[in-house]
């Protein structure tokens, strides 16, 4: 029997290029060597039988995969349901699909011989599944001794519904090889030309009602009308009213759509209210229409949370204009999806906790007056859009310098109006590029001005005749940066015009004045040298003492390296034990992106977690050793307890690097007191 864990480790062989080790893959799972060795071993067993030949070779501990990509969905496309081990979770998600898309009463025999399961596993599974839920009131139990059934209102069950139909949907649009153990079920469900109907019926109502919807509100609107339609024909029909029906049947809007919908077969009234409910809800591009109660007192509330972060951050962030409408923008449907449990398909929350962790936090904080007031705790995905928005107007009050774009770039999200804006802003400040629109998914097709854009920038991975399509991620990691560099996208000038100085000169007489907008206008390419600015915390030297320096070091490997260097700050008393687990889970974690010179790496753990006071240590080593296809020769280590102790050494460090001496300078240094004395002369020149 195969299991997922065995494609994912195909997916990862694949997509290294045949770089992968075993030990790479054990330290990701965090299994042993020789599980993984184990699942390679059935992994061939299972495609010899198949195909009478192995499909994983190792040669000097690398993995290399001997089938085409073709060749192998070809046999998993093939798997029989009995070939397939299904993990706990996805005989959780077995059942919920099945129960929700197609048994809304069973009996426990129903899966215990379709699937070859006890009744003890089918029930442990329906306990789990009552878990999650149990979030939209819902309850799966006995239906008066002659079975099981869903017990729960029904707007609620379509809610559901929505939800694990849009996660699939996002799942299958991610390119890798796996067997779908619901695929049968989807398509039982998921009748295609129904869909498409559907998809006509919502553009209908956008042209007749003049609104812009965001594709992630487009998709859900979608699937309400679909599950609509095959609920009422199996009798399932809403019974409650929705909350606001009164309102909701005086708006302009209700009267166009339910004209439409009307004509929709299997579509009851009720139906029509909650979709109305949904559409209005829903806007992400339409930030001047609201229809919420108390909703002055909802942008009250965002004046105050902008207010409660200002002094948070000690940035005043309450005249940005941009930063209010993008935030009404957001939070009106954040508000409404949380409430009505839907979910976003698409999250930027690892990424952005792993590059904005302290704003990340200090914007959830700040949420909980808006919290408190609508009596939802913020959802973390909901958040993670608003803190890029802040990060976003954070650098606007940190004035850049506006530059003419050059290649014109339409920009196409299917996040919504936030990831359209974070993708707008990171493209904006880092080349120099004419963005001519930004659009949702689902208005490309009918996209007038298409012939105007040279590329398309998306956060979706799609084609499109006659023009290239460059799909990154909203907040663009290094890579995609990389990507587009690659591409021939020109970064951002780093002179300044002569006009545009003359420009602000000649409008402002008074020094002070016009020292303040030279810097608004170009502080990137200004070095403010007219008065003294005190450094935060202590330099890099005063942070690492002799005890901490190790030079010449004999390892083996990076884990023997981390080792060392955790030994190292414990015995100095910077750090505790728990600290080296952290080393090894953050390169996990991070990878290559701790490389920070040719050869050296700077790792660290968490801010005052299993710290005790903040320092260095550095290790350099005899020879070099593998960093995920660099070598490396230096660790600098940190350990530190607040940002503001560590923040004039990280910025001296980083100057220190960009010095391609220095690397060969640490390496040369044949004793402690030899290297310090090299840093305290860095620190004194560079005063």
């Amino acid at each position: 029997m195969v299991k997922k864990r065995y494609f994912e480790i195909i997916n990862l062989v694949i997509n290294s290029n045949d770089e992968i080790t075993i030990k790479d893959i054990s330290n990701l799972y965090n299994i042993t060597e020789r599980s993984i060795r184990y699942d390679i071993d059935e992994l061939n067993v299972f495609f010899q039988e198949k195909n009478n030949k192995d499909i994983v070779e190792i040669n000097n501990n690398r993995l290399k995969i001997l089938y085409s990509e073709n060749e192998i969905e070809d046999i998993v496309e093939n798997i029989k349901e009995k070939e397939y081990f299904l993990s706990e979770n996805e005989r959780v998600n077995m059942l919920s699909y099945e129960i929700f898309l197609s048994k809304n009463e069973f009996i426990l025999q129903y899966f215990t011989e379709k699937y070859n399961l006890s009744k003890t596993t089918v029930r442990y599974s329906l306990k789990e599944l009552n878990k999650i839920i149990s979030e939209y009131d819902l309850v799966i139990d006995m239906n008066n001794n002659r079975g099981y059934k869903i017990i729960g209102s029904e707007i609620n069950i379509r809610k559901y519904m929505i939800n694990i139909l849009r996660e699939y949907m996002k799942n299958t649009k991610e390119k890798k090889i796996e067997y779908d153990p619901l695929k049968k079920i989807i398509q039982k469900f998921y009748k295609k030309s129904r869909i498409e109907r559907s998809k006509n019926t919502i553009n209908k109502i956008l042209d007749y009602t003049e609104k812009t919807i965001s594709d992630e509100a487009f998709e859900t609107l979608q699937l309400f009308l679909f599950i609509s339609q095959i609920r009422n024909e199996n009798r399932y029909e809403i019974e409650e009213d929705v909350e606001n029906k009164i309102f909701l049947s005086k708006t302009v809007e209700f009267n166009k759509i339910k004209e439409i919908l009307e004509k929709v077969e299997n579509i009851k009234e009720k139906d029509i209210y909650y979709f109305v409910d949904f559409f209005l809800g829903s806007y992400s591009y339409n930030s001047e229409y609201s229809y919420f109660l108390n909703w002055i007192l909802i942008e009250s509330l965002i004046d105050q949370f902008i207010k409660l972060l200002s002094d948070s951050l000690g940035i005043n962030l309450t005249e940005d204009k941009i930063l209010r409408k993008e935030l009404l923008n957001h939070i009106k449907p954040a508000i409404y999806r949380m409430k009505n449990k839907f979910k976003l398909t698409e999250s930027i929350l690892s990424e952005v906790k792993k590059q904005y962790m302290e704003l990340f936090v200090k914007t959830k904080s700040s949420l909980k007056i808006i919290s408190d007031f609508i009596n939802l705790s913020f959802d973390e995905d909901e958040a993670a859009f608003i803190t890029v928005m802040i990060q976003r107007a954070i650098m606007r009050n940190n004035p850049a310098t506006l530059f003419k774009k050059d290649t014109d770039i339409l920009i196409v999200c299917g996040l919504g109006y936030s990831s359209s804006r974070f993708l707008y802003e990171n493209i904006n400040n880092r080349f120099q590029v004419n963005i001519i629109d930004i659009i949702p998914f689902n208005q490309l097709e009918n996209y007038n001005y298409l012939e105007k854009a040279d590329i398309i920038i998306s956060t979706l991975n799609f084609k499109l005749d006659g023009i290239d399509v460059i799909t990154v991620n909203p907040i663009m990691n290094e890579k995609d940066i990389l990507k587009l560099k690659n591409y021939g996208l020109p970064e951002k000038r780093s002179k300044i015009k002569l006009t545009e100085l003359l420009n602000v000169i000649k409008k402002i007489t008074d020094e002070s004045e016009l020292k303040k907008q030279l810097m608004k206008n170009f502080e990137e390419n200004i070095y403010d040298d007219t008065e003294s600015k005190a450094e935060i915390g202590k330099s890099f030297v005063e942070l690492l003492s002799e005890k901490n320096i190790k030079l010449n070091v004999d390892a083996n490997d990076l884990e023997e390296v981390i080792e060392i260097t955790g030994k190292t700050m414990i015995d100095s008393g910077l750090v505790k034990k728990k600290y080296t687990e952290e080393l090894k889970n953050q390169i996990i974690q991070y990878g290559k992106y701790i490389l920070v010179g040719n050869k050296t790496i700077l790792p660290h753990g968490q801010l005052l977690k299993n710290v005790k006071e903040t320092g260095f240590s550095l290790i350099t080593l005899k020879k070099e050793i593998d960093f995920f296809g660099s070598e490396i020769r230096i660790v600098i280590c940190l350990a530190s307890r607040n940002k503001d102790e560590h923040l004039r050494a990280i910025l001296e460090l980083n100057r220190y690097l960009k010095n391609p001496d220095f690397e060969n300078e640490l390496l040369n240094k044949e004793n402690p007191e030899e290297l310090i004395d090299y840093l305290k002369f860095l620190e004194m020149a560079d005063i």
